[in-house]
């Protein structure tokens, strides 16, 4: 969530020309029933938003609403049925929304916003490991699983998170993409492949890429009655 990130589509670091806007190989389609392990699985595209200007300066954004540094001649992804695109409220990842999937009205879902970072919002992780010493682990290494100080904890970013797959898990129809953020990808990858585990905040979101996310038909989050 603070971190540069990796090269993103027609950006400094990524190969010239146009990225082709096709889904990844192999994965069959953004949102189809399937069976796995004698289970029926929904498939849903996350895809984390462009990167902002603070983004490349290494400082947690959160709720700060910043725009997006969209590239020229982004091609629109290719999903071969128009899909129901879900999207946070917060700019960047509207107008990420906007410039992948352009000939559709985006659903803004505000389960689907970044988390709070409080008053860490702005700041490098060096400053916020002087800011506030507790968030700091073991090797000197930031503890996000730690709350911010007045921002969200892990576990009402989680519930939140959670919610939203689970509509999507009991849902039918169209494809299904949530334009989303690092924080919101996370805890939905944690909640549905790990469950019970921790947020690994370790692993590196790419910008404006497609994951996807196989969740298990009817599914809801752990300890949901």
């Amino acid at each position: 969530p603070g971190g540069r990130g990796p090269p993103v589509p027609g950006g400094p670091g990524f190969p010239s020309g146009r990225p082709r806007a096709r889904w990844p190989p192999g994965c069959g389609g953004p949102r189809r029933w399937t069976r796995w392990s004698g289970r029926a699985m929904v498939r849903l595209l996350l895809v984390r938003h462009f990167p902002t200007a603070e983004n490349h300066a290494g400082r947690f954004l959160g709720r700060r609403d910043l725009p997006a540094l969209v590239p020229d001649g982004v091609a629109p992804l290719d999903l071969g049925r128009p899909p129901v695109v879900f999207t946070s409220p917060l700019a960047r990842a509207r107008t990420t929304a906007a410039a992948l999937f352009p000939d559709v009205p985006a659903r803004v879902d505000a389960r689907l916003i970044e988390r709070s970072f409080g008053a860490w919002e702005g700041c490098t992780r060096g400053q916020v490991a002087a800011l506030q010493p507790d968030a700091v682990g073991e090797g000197g290494v930031l503890d996000l699983n730690r709350t911010p100080r007045g921002g969200e904890s892990v576990e009402a970013l989680c519930a939140r998170v959670g919610a939203f797959l689970a509509e999507v898990a009991a849902s039918e129809g169209s494809p299904a993409v949530a334009v989303a953020h690092a924080g919101v990808i996370l805890a939905a990858l944690a909640l549905v492949r790990a469950p019970g585990a921790p947020v690994d905040w370790r692993r590196s979101v790419p910008y404006a890429t497609p994951l996807t996310l196989e969740v298990p038909a009817g599914w809801r989050p752990p300890g949901a009655r």
